[in-house]
């Protein structure tokens, strides 16, 4: 995600420490990452936001911290961002950085 946010032209990085988990553009916070086990099955996960509506973060406490913490690649840019755009990049970037190729026959 740190990738694809600079062909984008946004400074992104991490934090360190337990609290600060995620992808980070100065004190906001652009994306997160999850992960858990459950009966022996691991899930994880991220999420970067694009063109996410900042507002619905008002009504939540996003990762324990104050919703104003949050950012988009949107409020950022100031313009909305082409998803597949982003999309695209995230793949490149992840098979990249994990040396494999993704399967693009998604249900």
């Amino acid at each position: 995600m740190i990738r694809t946010l600079g062909e984008f032209n946004i400074k992104a990085g991490r934090i360190e420490g337990k609290a600060k988990t995620g992808v980070w553009v100065g004190e906001k916070k652009i994306a997160s990452i999850g992960a858990a086990v459950r009966n022996w099955i691991s899930f994880h996960g991220f999420a970067l936001n694009v063109n996410t509506d900042m507002r619905y973060f008002d009504i939540i406490e996003p990762c324990g911290m104050p919703s104003s913490t949050m950012t988009s690649m949107k409020a950022i840019l100031k313009e909305p961002v082409s998803f597949n755009r982003v999309k695209n990049s995230v793949i490149q970037n992840f098979e990249d950085v994990f040396q494999l190729t993704l399967s693009t026959a998604m249900p």
